[in-house]
Order: C-alpha cells, then structure tokens, then sequence
C-alpha cells in the first residue's frame, strides 16, 4: 500500500525545489556577492533532502507492505506513483547540478579551493546532521523524564498501597478491641 501522504509530501518538495531554483537563477543575474541567494538555496538544499527523504520514506513502507502482503495474491501495480519519485529525483538533481554550474560561473573560487557550491552543501549538511543530533538527543532526554516519572508514580503508588493497608490493620485491630471491650472479659 503506498502513502498518499509520503507521496504527495515529496511532490511537494520537488516543486518548492524547482521553484526555488528558478529564484536563485533569477536573483544570480544581478547578486553581488553570496550571501543575496544564500537563503534561497539554504531552502532548496532543505527540500531536496527532504524529497529524498520521502523517497526513502516510501521505499520503506512499500517494502514493509511487500513483506506483509500475501504470496498468492497479484501485485497491485503502483508503479506510476514510484516512477513519479525517481523522475522527480532525477529532474532535481539534474537542476541542482545546473545550479551548481551557474553559482559557480558567477561566484569562481580561486584554484585549489573548494567551489561555493561544495562549502555550501557542506556546511548545509553539516547543520542538518547537528539538527538531527539534537532532535535525538532531545527525545532521548525525554524518554528518560517519562522514564524517572513512570518510576515515581510507581514508588508513590507503592507507599500509598503501604499506608492504606497499615490504616486498614489499624482500623481492624481497632474494630477487634473494641468489639472485646462491648462484650466483656473472656470468662
């Protein structure tokens, strides 16, 4: 089964990308320096990634729907929906190269260091394996609080049990002697 989801999310992400691409090939016309179109390519950058994301995504899940899916039964075809996915990736990569090809043309790096385009998309992926680390550090934090709360509603319910049944055996052996002292001494 594919996810409509999955799917129409990577689309999405193609089209913020290409038209991001073609802002940052119109604003290189007239960008004195990098800085002008380096917001412009920080978001093409970020839904690229996120298209192959989506794309590794839906593998996944078709792979995992392939798994639980019956031998016997024929396989419904959803091949429109993943070439849809691998164009898009390839006709992204195809622009982002142009880009690269451009950006370069436009801003040239002296011999022997790397080109714009590369300190880009390092520094990009760089902040966003930073961000990833954080998010898992962030939800590991937050395992261990729900951790350690889980334990303390325990150890709680545990001393409340412990006093409600020394209350409860007060209460009885109360209830015994008064019950000794209405009908008197043992004869």
């Amino acid at each position: 089964m594919v996810d409509p989801i999955t799917l129409s999310a990577g689309i999405a992400c193609y089209h913020a990308a290409k038209q991001g691409i073609g802002v940052v090939k119109e604003l290189l016309e007239t960008a004195e320096d990098i800085s002008t179109v380096s917001g412009a390519i920080s978001n093409i950058l970020t839904h690229a990634y996120d298209l192959n994301d989506h794309y590794n995504n839906h593998k996944r899940l078709k792979a995992e729907a392939d798994a639980k899916a019956d031998p016997n039964s024929d396989p419904v075809p959803e091949l429109q929906e993943a070439i849809d996915l691998v164009l898009h990736r390839r006709q992204l990569a195809e622009d982002l190269q142009e880009l690269e090809i451009s950006l370069c043309h436009r801003f040239p790096n002296p011999p022997g260091e790397p080109t714009i385009w590369e300190v880009i998309k390092k520094e990009h992926s760089d902040l966003r394996k930073k961000k990833i680390l954080q998010r898992r550090e962030l939800a590991r934090i937050r395992a261990e609080e729900a951790a350690e709360a889980a334990e303390r509603r325990k150890k709680w319910l545990i001393e409340g049990a412990k006093i409600l049944t020394l209350i409860l055996a007060v209460c009885g052996i109360g209830y015994f002697l008064l019950m000794a002292y209405e009908k008197g001494p043992i004869r």
